[in-house]
């Protein structure tokens, strides 16, 4: 009787982390904007609240979790292939109810996402904020490293327009900033500079995922490796 109270204990706790995990993404409303060129109706999808529950992160940056979805500032219609900021995009409608959401999607489309190259085209012109400028060149890196993330590959290296992009992030990195000075670090590293990865590594960071996230780009520096590599959840 006891073992049985036990094991009913344990799938009532299990099933209540299922529901609190599956709780902590919720999705937000779907926003139905115009393509600013053809007038395309796109769905734009937002999140209310998300987790990182069996994400999975790279050392570049760039991170992949279903319970957290990407929800990219600079996109592409799909139809006539505008690249344009979704947030400044013509606002049709929008409402939470699933069932009106399936009417508004009705006749609309999912807007994709630019190539790296479009990135390096719309940086070429100079008239992007900072904060747009950032955007695009982190963007433009990690669709230069999307490949490494699909085919494993253990040699790669940067073309000199990709080299220039990581030159000037890294240019625009604050070194003050733990979160900054890591992406510069990985900058370093990807571009070779080893030396230079390292030394900059060696002031401790507060935070324990900083702190993971640099060891592992430390090790990588010091064995000479530049490719992006997966931070394994379980790796210290």
């Amino acid at each position: 009787m006891m073992r049985k109270l036990h094991m009913i204990f344990i799938i009532l706790l299990l099933s209540l982390f299922l529901i609190g995990t599956a709780w902590a993404f919720r999705p937000g409303p779907i926003i139905v904007r115009e393509c600013p060129t053809c007038n395309k109706q796109l769905a734009q999808e937002t999140t209310m609240s998300g987790n990182t529950f069996n994400a999975r992160s790279w050392t570049d940056g760039k991170m992949e979790a279903k319970m957290l979805p990407d929800r990219p500032w600079l996109v592409k219609c799909p139809q006539c292939g505008a690249i344009f900021w979704i947030d400044e995009a013509k606002k049709v409608r929008e409402d939470r109810s699933p069932e009106i959401e399936n009417r508004l999607l009705m006749g609309s489309l999912s807007p994709s996402l630019p190539s790296e190259n479009e990135y390096l085209t719309l940086l070429s012109d100079g008239k992007l904020t900072k904060k747009k400028e950032l955007y695009c060149r982190q963007r433009a890196w990690w669709a230069a490293n999307d490949s490494i993330r699909k085919t494993q590959e253990t040699e790669f290296r940067f073309s000199a327009v990709q080299e220039n992009n990581l030159e000037t992030l890294s240019q625009l990195m604050n070194e003050k900033d733990a979160g900054q000075r890591l992406i510069k670090a990985e900058i370093l590293r990807e571009l070779g500079k080893f030396k230079d990865c390292i030394n900059l590594l060696k002031q401790p960071f507060d935070d324990e995922w900083h702190t993971k996230i640099s060891a592992v780009i430390r090790g990588l520096a010091e064995a000479e490796v530049r490719i992006v590599t997966e931070i394994k959840q379980g790796k210290k």
